[in-house]
């Protein structure tokens, strides 16, 4: 009820040239709504801290499409090519020193069903840190792995993928932050610990395409 109030509140708001205005249905109480996405005018998918949630109707209903076996807390990232094709990062086990698995699912039916695969071997200093992920075309992505440290400092680990998914191989990216492909060879990232950096990365020249 909660995701339908948000979409039903942002309508409210563009008709009204962006001037909020107060709805009753906003003050129903629901999980907080972390993030989401409009596909197409009547498909979608919202994150709340309960459930990843996939819409068919512009938001009158909404079905649970969290991948199996883990929490919506656990989601660190999630990224839709469009209604069919998604993928989630999310923490999974961690060890003594909290250092935590990352795992990551694609799905090719809009959530219905999951593949999942670890994101890497070894295990990161990432707890409670977020992902990003973006994908050129269904094969071809990268995903971004942000690591726990001070303010003044943005690290990451930076994952490739040219299988849609299936398996994963780390690269190397000097700030832990968004990144965005035009093609699957050009790519750029921006952020850093001031916010002020922006950098363009051509992995053709690298000889990895």
């Amino acid at each position: 009820r909660l995701l339908v109030a948000v979409v039903a509140l942002l309508a409210v708001s563009a008709c009204a040239g962006g001037t909020a205005v107060e709805n009753p249905a906003s003050q129903q109480k629901g999980p907080p709504v972390q993030s989401m996405q409009l596909l197409t005018p009547t498909q979608g998918w919202a994150l709340t801290d309960a459930a990843l949630k996939w819409t068919d109707d512009g938001g009158l209903t909404w079905t649970d499409i969290t991948p199996s076996g883990i929490a919506a807390s656990a989601i660190k990232g999630l990224f839709f090519l469009d209604t069919r094709l998604g993928w989630v990062i999310a923490s999974g086990s961690t060890d003594a020193r909290g250092a935590e698995e990352v795992l990551s699912f694609r799905t090719s039916d809009g959530g219905k069903t999951w593949a999942s695969s670890p994101l890497s071997t070894e295990k990161t200093e990432s707890r409670g840190a977020p992902a990003y992920i973006d994908f050129a075309d269904p094969q071809h992505g990268w995903a971004v792995v942000k690591l726990v440290s001070s303010s003044n400092f943005s690290i990451g680990q930076l994952f490739r993928t040219v299988d849609g998914g299936a398996t994963w191989s780390k690269l190397s990216i000097p700030i832990g932050d968004p990144i965005r492909f035009t093609t699957p060879s050009d790519g750029w990232t921006g952020g850093g610990p001031a916010g002020d950096k922006l950098m363009k990365y051509y992995f053709a020249d690298l000889g990895l395409f």
